[in-house]
């Protein structure tokens, strides 16, 4: 009986928009009483959905609908008053705050939910990219139709700039490691300290495995894209390549290529000098026997 009251209020919710001309739904901080106690009823109407979101299995799902036939209505509804895929994006920067880390969900997490977040995560960008590659006029036109747009673009925006990547996360924590030691030299897989083993470890995923994979880019919109997709790109490159660059092994591997480039190069030069002298030799030569 409860749920069929979620109905009725879903029903609500959708009328109060149409009469109001509204595009975006009532919300529960409302000044206005009718709008603060419908966004009240659409939080509670969401929360009852997730119930049914978070099943895993097809059979959990069908249990579900024959117990509240009313639920498909109820998602029809709720979707015309707010679109699912503007819900996900909500509900995944909640998700994010609630973290002790903030990270993005992961679609390799053993935890169903966290999965769940990152599927939708992933398809919601695939609507952005869809509506990036539109022209201004169809823009326009889209968000007339999908005013809820802009608003996903932003929390995708925040989802991305808050996002702490492993890689950035440990790139930090090895800067932070010879800061403390006072030492310019990274951390070695052959350390007998396990803990710099690891960071050292860390340090040379986060090259191969996040800046390696950038530089093998070819165009420049494939880098941007990638930029787009790692925020965190940019400060990890940036600790990297100061950490490179005060390096001691780094600059003695560089002098002794260096002083080896320079070894052939002079030994080119010799060669080449020989080789003139031998064809002059062998013209004057010539020249001679010509006489």
């Amino acid at each position: 009986m409860a749920n069929t009251v979620k109905l009725e209020q879903a029903k609500e919710i959708e009328k109060w928009m149409k009469e109001n001309k509204k595009t975006q739904p009532p919300s529960a901080a409302s000044k206005d009483e009718t709008e603060r106690k419908l966004g009240q009823n659409l939080h509670h109407i969401k929360e009852f959905l997730k119930k049914y979101y978070e099943l895993e299995t097809e059979e959990e799902k069908e249990a579900f609908r024959n117990k509240f036939p009313e639920v498909e209505e109820i998602i029809e509804i709720v979707n015309k008053i707010e679109p699912i895929y503007f819900q996900n994006a909500k509900e995944i920067k909640r998700w994010m705050q609630l973290m002790v880390k903030n990270r993005k969900p992961s679609r390799n997490s053993k935890n169903e939910n966290e999965r769940r977040l990152a599927r939708n995560l992933h398809y919601i960008r695939i609507v952005i990219k869809k509506y990036n590659s539109l022209s201004e006029k169809e823009q326009e036109e889209y968000r007339k139709k999908h005013p809820e747009i802009e608003e996903v673009i932003s929390i995708v925006n925040w989802i991305d700039s808050n996002d702490l990547s492993k890689h950035l996360i440990n790139a930090r924590k090895v800067r932070d490691w010879m800061e403390e030691k006072n030492t310019d030299k990274p951390p070695t897989v052959v350390s007998q300290d396990l803990t710099e083993k690891k960071l050292a470890r860390a340090y040379q995923n986060a090259k191969s495995k996040l800046i390696k994979p950038f530089l093998d880019l070819e165009t420049e919109e494939e880098q941007e894209e990638y930029k787009r997709q790692h925020p965190e790109l940019e400060e990890v490159m940036d600790i990297v390549r100061k950490i490179e660059t005060n390096n001691p092994r780094k600059k003695c591997l560089k002098k002794a290529k260096e002083k080896r480039d320079n070894a052939r190069e002079k030994k080119k030069e010799a060669e080449k000098l020989q080789e003139e002298v031998k064809q002059k030799i062998n013209t004057k030569e010539g020249e001679f026997y010509d006489k």
